[in-house]
């Protein structure tokens, strides 16, 4: 039971990423914001590097499914990610700490 825990932490990188997912999506909504915006994605789709592959090969002719592949997966990335970190911290941690 006690290996099926997670720690808090480990939902604030899917969090991060969600929010600034949602911040692009309304700079886009708001047409004085595109150029934010566009900077928050470019960002994103370096830090999804793995994700953002998937994403290129979408946009140029499915944009919306390309969006919506970044906000799903890409968050599922990131908690993946959280969740391998933590497997690694509690593997290597010493036995009394």
């Amino acid at each position: 039971m006690n290996q099926l825990k997670h720690k808090r932490w480990v939902y604030y990188l899917p969090l991060l990423h969600l929010c600034a997912c949602l911040v692009a999506v309304g700079g886009y909504l708001v047409h004085s914001l595109e150029s934010l915006a566009g900077v928050i994605i470019e960002n994103l789709l370096l830090l999804d590097f793995p994700i953002s592959v998937v994403t290129f090969a979408l946009a140029f002719k499915h944009g919306s499914l390309a969006m919506i592949w970044m906000f799903v997966a890409g968050t599922a990335w990131w908690y993946l990610l959280g969740c391998g970190i933590e497997r690694l911290i509690k593997k290597y941690r010493p036995l009394g700490v």
